[in-house]
């Protein structure tokens, strides 16, 4: 497909937020991470705004990331899958999709969320280093993270110990980035707990409550 088709089949996208229901964010985001990132138009209308993006289980998909799912148990795609989602984060915000698209939130879905931190260390480390190549990038990248990205809770993968859930949420920095899920009913979801021990009552009402309405704004327009 060559930049011409590209770039119109992205602002179809971008044209189907703007005017969609939930299930056409999905799909826009299935589309997204499978496209040049820095093929999306400007968003000169704000359309970008309408709806966040929603992006899950890269691993299990799409095998040009470095995570193949071909001849693998489903333990090992489960395993490495967050490698899927690095790649995501770090082509968006390097390929100036945010510079572009202001406004928008890309929402990860099964992402986990012990990866982020060290991620983000390495990512920033490198950004210092090499942001003359690119100069549109023009702030930390754990910034950019904080403002445009959200994390579902399912599946928590972190010990199941109140200490341990206090610091893996201690090392996010930010109470803004997780939103409520339980992926019930398949088989692997979390089990009868709503919510991990270790998580205060306060960040509690923020993932269940706040930060979804505050991501999905639509949400928060019909309880008015």
């Amino acid at each position: 497909m060559g930049d011409e088709q590209h770039r119109a089949s992205a602002r179809e996208v971008i044209d189907r937020l703007h005017h969609s229901a939930l299930g056409d964010a999905v799909e826009a985001g299935r589309w997204l991470v499978q496209h040049q990132h820095s093929s999306l138009p400007d968003d000169d209308a704000g359309k970008s705004d309408a709806l966040p993006l929603t992006h899950g289980q890269p691993g299990a998909t799409l095998p040009e990331h470095g995570v193949d799912a071909v001849g693998q148990g489903l333990h090992e795609v489960g395993a490495s899958q967050s490698q899927g989602f690095q790649s995501q984060v770090a082509s968006l915000i390097c390929e100036g999709v945010f510079a572009k698209h202001p406004g928008l939130k890309v929402v990860l879905i099964e992402s986990g969320v012990t990866w982020l931190p060290g991620f983000l260390w390495r990512f920033g480390k490198f950004w210092r280093g090499l942001r003359t190549e690119v100069p549109w990038v023009d702030r930390a990248p754990i910034e950019i993270v904080r403002d445009h990205f959200r994390l579902t809770i399912q599946p928590f993968d972190a010990p199941d110990h109140p200490e341990s859930v206090e610091r893996v949420i201690d090392h996010l920095r930010s109470d803004d980035l997780l939103l409520y899920a339980s992926d019930y009913p398949h088989w692997q979801f979390d089990g009868d707990a709503v919510l991990p021990e270790g998580i205060s009552p306060a960040l509690r009402r923020k993932i269940a409550v706040d930060n979804p309405l505050s991501t999905y704004r639509r949400l928060a327009e019909g309880t008015g």
